[in-house]
């Protein structure tokens, strides 16, 4: 019941993206050019690149990569980037600060 409420509060699932700069840049997640900041597209963007998760029970994100960078405006204190046999993994600390600013998450991988 309670799982029910909170998904017609849209409070359950957030969604994630995560790409290399040009599979980011083909669905419209980033907007990049030359000597320009990265930038996060608002609401313009390929929904379906996403994955949806719940964020109740995700803590950790296995990013399968060297290199990655959390894009989206996560508090930097409520996660922390790890190498793990490696490769980069993903670990939310604070899961309650990690999705206050946004429903979305965009990490970049090389």
């Amino acid at each position: 019941r309670d799982l029910v409420r909170s998904r017609g509060l849209g409070d359950v699932y957030k969604r994630q993206a995560i790409g290399n700069k040009n599979e980011l840049k083909e669905n419209n997640i980033i907007e990049t050019g030359f000597l320009r900041k990265t930038k996060i597209m608002e609401g313009d963007f390929d929904r379906a690149f996403f994955t949806k998760a719940d964020k109740r029970t995700l803590t950790a994100i296995d990013l399968n990569s060297n290199k990655a960078e959390v894009l989206t405006k996560q508090p930097e204190s409520s996660y922390r980037i790890v190498d793990v046999n490696g490769h980069k993994v993903l670990q939310i600390t604070n899961p309650a600060q990690f999705w206050s600013l946004s429903n979305y998450l965009v990490v970049k991988i090389d």
